[in-house]
């Protein structure tokens, strides 16, 4: 990983930096530090009678650096180009080049050896030098009636001193698992939340959830809480590209590696039906959002065959792809929208909307195919049913207030009782049915929830 100096990520405004080392034939480093791109430096120097000026440039586009040294031999109006030692850089990729001329009469090395040949090298890594704003976001300050997305297997605590909290699914902290979204209630050392009771169309609406229709008051802890965006925002690239991505879309950073587009960092995001890699501009990352709709689907006649691992198009940050994609299917495809031709390349470009984001990505031609009736459209989940949330209150089994929802038909008072409990089951993920073999909730997959008599 690239080592860079603290004081250079403080002094200068920029968020990409270099180590450079640029050495000359006797062993002298021109430069040898962090520096900041872009960079641009020259050296005047003279090796035995001749002279030469040695001009240095680092610079960043799309997704890598490139580093040039042009050394020129002779005087400033007569100079000519002899050597060229270059690099085009991954981030946090080291490596290094060296191009060699003949020495001029009377060159020696710092030791008096004459020398025949002059070795010009240069040296260099690349990476992100910005702040770790992924951490700093989760010190952020919520506010009332923000939306926060909960992963679908943190603690639920029904207090804020709750001993035995419950959990909506398996506790999987990863692109593509389920997220719940919820509304603040209060921020604290634990965050009074609220469920929604009927999310909707909204991004990370949760499959398969046991509480649609109920409005609870729960307690989450915040490092909980999975990153979003908290506003729609749109980038552009270089490549013509672009991305738009709308609040509540999930941010993760990348799996053990860096990637830098238009100098900014790549992360990947996640809508609840896609994953796709975006490079975010500054402020584009918090805790809360505010609630909007989902986009609409694409109603065209053309559509795009995915690759073999889900993906309908790139852009310069990266894939935008289908989780979970199965391959052998035969006949799936994605509907696209608008096609367009990029001027001067030989690629097409296509708009791929989503449920909360929308792309124009670049893809193969051949997979572009008109809609026929044997298709299978595949992407974005099925259309959810719309769940009124209940008015009735509820209770927890110590008789405190848990909120509103519906009443279970089944639910069932003794002669004596005016109030009756029910276990709700959170995860209603459909399991395999096997002969012989009965599916058991685990304990902390299920909700105790109560009804009065005379609420009802």
């Amino acid at each position: 990983m690239l080592a860079l100096l603290s004081s250079l990520s403080l002094a200068a405004d920029h968020d990409l930096a270099m180590d450079l080392k640029v050495v000359d034939p006797l062993g002298h480093a021109l430069v040898d530090e962090s520096v900041a791109l872009p960079y641009e430096q020259h050296f005047p120097m003279t090796l035995g009678k001749t002279d030469y000026v040695v001009f240095v440039e680092a610079k960043h586009e799309g997704r890598k650096a490139e580093v040039l040294v042009h050394v020129f031999k002779g005087d400033p109006v007569d100079e000519v180009e002899i050597a060229t030692p270059s690099l085009l850089l991954n981030p946090d990729e080291r490596r290094e080049k060296t191009s060699t001329t003949s020495a001029p009469r009377g060159v020696k090395d710092d030791g008096g050896t004459k020398l025949k040949l002059l070795d010009w090298s240069v040296e260099a890594e690349w990476g992100w030098a910005g702040r770790d704003w992924m951490t700093d976001t989760r010190t952020s300050k919520l506010d009332k009636n923000q939306v926060v997305l909960v992963w679908a297997g943190a603690p639920l605590l029904r207090s804020s001193d709750d001993a035995s909290p419950v959990r909506m699914q398996a506790a999987l902290r990863e692109p593509g698992v389920d997220l719940m979204p919820v509304e603040v209630i209060e921020d604290g050392d634990l965050l009074h939340v609220r469920t929604l009771g009927s999310p909707g169309g909204a991004c990370h609406a949760l499959p398969n959830n046991g509480l649609d229709g109920y409005v609870l008051d729960l307690w989450v802890a915040k490092e909980d809480l999975a990153l979003v965006v908290p506003r729609t925002f749109e980038v552009t690239y270089s490549d013509e590209t672009s991305t738009t991505v709308d609040a509540g879309v999930a941010i993760y950073p990348l799996d053990g590696k860096t990637r830098i587009a238009d100098s900014e960092l790549v992360v990947r995001a996640d809508t609840g039906d896609f994953l796709f890699d975006a490079a975010l501009p500054k402020g584009s990352v918090g805790l809360g959002y505010g609630l909007s709709e989902a986009r609409p689907p694409v109603e065209s006649e053309q559509v795009v065959q995915p690759t073999s691992s889900g993906g309908v198009g790139v852009t310069l940050a990266g894939p935008v792809k289908i989780p979970g994609y199965d391959s052998s299917r035969i006949g799936q495809a994605f509907r696209i929208g608008e096609i367009y031709e990029f001027e001067g390349m030989e690629r097409t470009g296509a708009v791929v909307k989503t449920n909360c984001s929308a792309h124009l990505v670049t893809v193969q031609p051949a997979r572009i195919k008109p809609l026929a009736d044997d298709t299978i459209l595949v992407g974005l989940g099925a259309e959810r049913p719309t769940v009124e949330s209940g008015t009735i209150p509820v209770y927890w089994p110590d008789g405190s207030v848990a909120g509103t929802g519906p009443a279970p038909e089944d639910l069932e008072f003794s002669k004596r009782e005016t109030r009756a409990c029910k276990e709700i089951v959170l995860d209603t993920t459909p399991m395999p049915v096997i002969d012989g073999i009965t599916y058991e909730p685990e304990a902390d997959n299920i909700l105790s929830l109560c009804w009065d008599k005379a609420d009802l």
